[in-house]
């Protein structure tokens, strides 16, 4: 029998199943520990950020994100299609600036 072959009995860390070219990354699509750590950090900061928006801005970003268009976003918000994409695009260059060191 091979020494270096574990049984499925035996522990095994995330990092050894890479290191032993398994390809369990590569095959599963999963993104490394670290890698997804930090994506609930960013996730977090950004439900942080948001909180603190006005009811409005939230609403302009939650419609966007929709897909649905400024003009009718401004017919539900009352600013004009223009209003609506000021205002979008000044949130969304706030919000780059406040998460720029989770990148």
């Amino acid at each position: 029998m091979d020494p270096s072959a574990q049984g499925w009995d035996t522990a095994v860390s995330f990092e050894q199943l890479c290191e032993r070219e398994y390809g369990f990354r590569e095959e599963t699509g999963q993104a490394g520990l670290d890698e997804i750590l930090e994506k609930e950090e960013l996730l977090a900061a950004l439900r942080q950020e948001l909180a603190k928006l006005e009811a409005l801005d939230r609403t302009i970003l939650q419609m966007a994100s929709n897909g649905i268009s400024e003009a009718a976003i401004g017919k539900e918000v009352g600013l004009s299609q223009k209003g609506v994409n000021k205002r979008k695009h000044r949130l969304l260059e706030q919000l780059r600036e406040q998460l720029k060191d989770y990148r």
